[in-house]
């Protein structure tokens, strides 16, 4: 596709297509496949008074016509054909040569959605956006994204403007610049940079297709999403608790959902803490099975005193209730879970834990479950009740380039960071032991008065919250090892 052609598709776009007279029409386009003239209609409006007027042929001329008003005034001007041709883009044509240009091949009907966008699919699970003349440019970008992000795949968005930067900006608001590929009309002249692009674009997305059929998820699971917006795991992780408390007097269904949808998005939250887990076993993935929402697992360790740590194997249990209900959770029925990682030859020599995730628990209702499971544990097994509040700021933690900056240089591995909050093996260690005595148990109605002191005499059991974690990290990125700072500013400069 040509320069001089793409720019003026670029100028008519930014008009309104479904107006095009003769006079904006560039002539370069006339003659070409992107472009057609409309047919005449019969029903107008009067200039004179905007009242609905009819068109009749003269018969002295085939480029003139009269126009004359319905109204009780009877109007009639002459027009000229010139002032009533229109013409319209050919999206059909345009749309193909695009792809074709991105070495792809347009499939199926255009989504016409026009003065806001239009899109094609192509063979290569892929979207080619064509952003409209919509008078507001930025609502238009949005129900492009917002299009593009309900079909789960990845797209090519393009804008008429000169310049890439505002929509640049405007996806980039929405999280999705791993799926989204922004550019102007006029780049597709570059047919070999813009190959390379989305090569590049569809690569990605063809090794995640690939991975998640394996693991037998579609695209209508919430994991899709979370892969393709990381900064959701956040957010779910918050609004999924409002959902919750406002689905108590609805039906059940709802419940459930949130149920589903929490358990998955802990399971996305441990994968993108570097936990080792089978994205599609456990909970939802196995329904039917008494199975634990998912099984993790962590390697062999050192920490700074050079003492090893071994592997870390364990089960989670997403409780999606506004308040989790250990009084009622059979201890039996946890512990049969444990049964799905004593396969392995090396079980014994894991380190095993039992990690609950939780909006909300009665913290006497869990000691006095807790107190009853140990008896029958396996030994060496920790338990960890751990707030969604905690589990977003480890996952926002670990998104922050500043903060993985300051801790992959301090004493403890970036790896390893978060391994002290869900080792028993590291909840007494010198450096962590005051983290691990922060928590106020009255916060969750403890009732008791001896609560507190219940709690701390059980070495092997840690309650994880938000505050504990943003500590800990703080402390982690200060313990800097003994040399200089990589960047030093010289302050007599």
């Amino acid at each position: 596709m040509n320069r001089k052609t793409l720019d003026n598709l670029s100028s008519i776009l930014q008009s309104n297509p479904e107006r095009i007279s003769s006079s904006d029409a560039p002539k370069q386009l006339l003659d070409t496949k992107y472009i057609s003239k409309k047919p005449i209609p019969k029903s107008h409006r009067c200039p004179i008074c905007g009242g609905e007027a009819t068109l009749y042929g003269l018969e002295d001329s085939d480029k003139e016509f009269r126009l004359v008003c319905l109204d009780s005034q009877g109007h009639e001007t002459t027009v000229s054909e010139k002032d009533l041709i229109r013409y319209e883009i050919e999206l059909s044509p345009l749309l193909n040569d695009l792809a074709n240009t991105a070495n792809i091949t347009a499939t199926g009907e255009i989504a016409e959605l026009l003065p806001e966008f239009a899109a094609q699919r192509t063979e290569k699970d892929l979207l080619i956006c064509l952003i409209g003349p919509a008078k507001n440019y930025r609502n238009a970008v949005q129900s492009a994204v917002t299009y593009i992000v309900e079909k789960r795949v990845p797209a090519i968005v393009i804008t008429p403007r000169e310049s890439v930067e505002e929509l640049h900006d405007l996806i980039e608001s929405y999280a999705v610049a791993g799926i989204i590929l922004p550019l102007t009309l006029n780049t597709f002249s570059e047919e070999d940079y813009v190959k390379e692009l989305v090569k590049a674009l569809t690569a990605e997305h063809e090794y995640k297709k690939e991975l998640f059929d394996e693991q037998g998820i579609g695209k209508e699971d919430i994991r899709w999403k979370l892969e393709d917006h990381p900064s959701l795991i956040k957010s779910k992780l918050s609004t999924l608790r409002t959902l919750r408390e406002n689905s108590i007097n609805e039906q059940a269904g709802i419940g459930r959902t949130i149920w589903t949808e929490f358990e998955k998005v802990c399971k996305a939250a441990f994968a993108y803490l570097d936990f080792e887990l089978e994205v599609g076993q456990g909970g939802v993935d196995n329904e039917g099975s008494e199975v634990a929402d998912a099984v993790i697992g962590y390697p062999t360790m050192k920490i700074p005193d050079r003492v090893e740590i071994s592997r870390l194997h364990g089960i989670v249990d997403a409780k999606s209730a506004s308040k989790a209900d250990f009084d009622s959770e059979a201890v039996s029925k946890q512990l049969d879970y444990f049964d799905e990682i004593k396969g392995n030859k090396l079980y014994h020599s894991f380190t095993k834990l039992h990690l609950f995730v939780v909006f909300d628990f009665d913290a006497d209702k869990m000691l006095d479950w807790y107190e009853t499971a140990k008896l029958h544990y396996p030994d060496g097994t920790g338990m960890v009740v751990l707030t969604a509040e905690a589990l977003r700021s480890m996952v926002d933690l670990n998104q922050s380039l500043l903060t993985l900056s300051a801790v992959n240089r301090g004493a403890v591995d970036r790896r390893h960071v978060f391994r002290y909050f869900f080792d028993p093996q590291l909840y007494t260690r010198p450096e962590f032991a005051d983290i691990a005595d922060m928590p106020d148990l009255f916060r969750w109605n403890a009732t008791e008065s001896n609560t507190q002191s219940r709690y701390g005499a059980e070495d092997e059991l840690l309650i994880v919250t938000q505050k504990m974690v943003l500590d800990w990290v703080n402390r982690s990125r200060s313990r800097e090892h003994g040399t200089d700072p990589i960047f030093r500013v010289d302050s007599s400069d």
